[in-house]
């Protein structure tokens, strides 16, 4: 019995691994479609569903770019319903089904989306760094400090590095809605080593942000090139496992797939396994288990 699920874990890994690259990179985006609208409005949710639904029964519509500029169209459509309020991986969504689309317009789809991929993820850290470097608040550690001490997705982190109790955390999250023109200022209770630790973290996000979007628009012809996917994994890793924005995370991972093809079977692989550890931090449930046990 363990040879058989040995045999069919190779099987199942192969098959996989050696996937058309585009093909493989489709099926996931209808797959994190889906999920990241499970708990948004009737009208970004159904047709999502609609849409995985009809490419599963007629595979043809997974190369077929009027079907993918046509999801991204209608993404960026529901999304400028709310954009004051929308998630930066929202649009993040739309554009990359736009990018589909256009990559089967081209002669050679798989060297397309690779680029695509490459390109958009060097994009989007470029312009994450150049927003931290031009914001005073951020380069002071101010705004990780603020976040630290009152977003709970953050809670576990302060209380490990920082020395802050759930408590305190949860105390000050509740008087943060109290902010108004009456009262602009509130004060928070803080940790000593929660400004350091603050500190620590802003210039770890904006070295590593700033690498990955030097790598990434590197040709890949560069010799640095070779290691804008490990940096890219350290920083999901990093990021998205203590603080839960899942979905940003698992669409980088789907472009960094894009960039491997079949003759990479072992980055490929290496990102495809990080999606459903990724997610398994979705609900927070799985984090707070382990860091209570660190801190027991």
């Amino acid at each position: 019995m363990v040879f058989n699920l040995r045999q069919n874990w190779i099987a199942f890994r192969q098959q996989v691994v050696e996937q058309d690259t585009f093909d493989l990179v489709a099926r996931i985006t209808l797959i994190l479609l889906i999920v990241q609208t499970i708990n948004a409005l009737w009208y970004d949710h159904f047709p999502m569903t609609l849409v995985t639904f009809c490419a599963i029964i007629h595979q043809p519509l997974l190369r077929s770019p009027g079907f993918w500029i046509g999801v991204g169209a209608y993404r960026l459509f529901t999304t400028s319903f709310n954009w004051m309020t929308a998630d930066n991986h929202t649009w993040l969504y739309a554009y990359w089904c736009l990018a589909l689309g256009c990559s089967l317009l081209l002669e050679d789809r798989n060297r397309a989306i690779a680029l695509n991929g490459r390109v958009m993820i060097g994009l989007v850290f470029s312009f994450a760094t150049i927003w931290k470097l031009t914001s005073p608040e951020f380069l002071d550690g101010s705004a990780l400090h603020f976040v630290l001490h009152q977003d709970s997705r953050a809670f576990e982190l302060s209380r490990v590095l920082g020395d802050f109790t759930l408590d305190v955390g949860t105390n000050n999250r509740s008087v943060v809605p109290e902010m108004s023109e009456l009262y602009p200022i509130i004060q928070l209770v803080d940790a000593p080593s929660l400004p350091w630790l603050a500190k620590v973290l802003t210039w770890w996000t904006i070295a590593i942000e700033a690498a990955i979007s030097v790598l990434f628009l590197l040709p890949t012809s560069s010799r640095l090139s070779r290691w804008r996917h490990l940096l890219l994994w350290v920083f999901v890793v990093t990021t998205y496992l203590p603080i839960e924005v899942t979905h940003f995370g698992l669409i980088l991972l789907v472009m960094g797939v894009a960039q491997c093809p079949a003759e990479s079977p072992r980055p490929r692989f290496a990102y495809l396994v990080l999606m459903p550890v990724i997610y398994a931090f979705y609900d927070g449930h799985l984090k707070h288990y382990l860091f209570n046990e660190i801190l027991s």
